[in-house]
Order: structure tokens, then C-alpha cells, then sequence
């Protein structure tokens, strides 16, 4: 993803808000709730994988160690 310009890796994280309301800082104008199956999927899919292997291997190996915390993270929250 390229953000001003220059290359930029994002990961974003999930965590439990007891209360509250979301603040944003001067450097943000809006955010969004995501689920994480479909965060998955939009930025760490097969092809987006395949994308960036075809451009930065090194990236791609990050990016498949990222996909595969937030596997783990999608099944501890679907254990019972």
C-alpha cells in the first residue's frame, strides 16, 4: 500500500472496549469497524499474497506471518 507516497505496511489490531467512545486523533477523520474474517480476506488473501511476492518476496513472507496470527486469532474466537 502506498500512503504519501512511500510504501507502507499497516496492521491493525483487535481488542475489547468495555466502554467508551472511539477518539480520534488529529491525524484521522473517521474510522470503522471490521470483522476479522473479512479483514482477512481483503488484505491477506491467496492473490493479495501471490501481488506481493510477485514485487517484494521479503513483504510477502511478513504478510504470511501476519495472515497467519490473525488465522489464529479467528480460531480461538470460534472455539466454544
Amino acid at each position: 500500500m502506498r500512503v504519501y507516497g512511500a510504501d507502507t505496511f499497516v496492521i491493525s489490531y483487535a481488542c475489547e472496549c468495555k466502554a467508551g467512545e472511539v477518539r480520534l486523533s488529529h491525524e484521522h477523520s473517521a474510522y470503522r469497524w471490521i470483522d476479522a474474517r473479512d479483514y482477512r480476506e481483503r488484505y491477506f488473501s491467496q492473490g493479495q499474497i501471490e501481488q506481493l511476492r510477485a514485487r517484494d518476496p521479503a513483504l510477502a513472507k511478513l504478510s504470511l506471518a501476519v495472515r497467519d496470527e490473525i488465522d489464529e486469532y479467528l480460531a480461538w474466537r470460534a472455539r466454544p
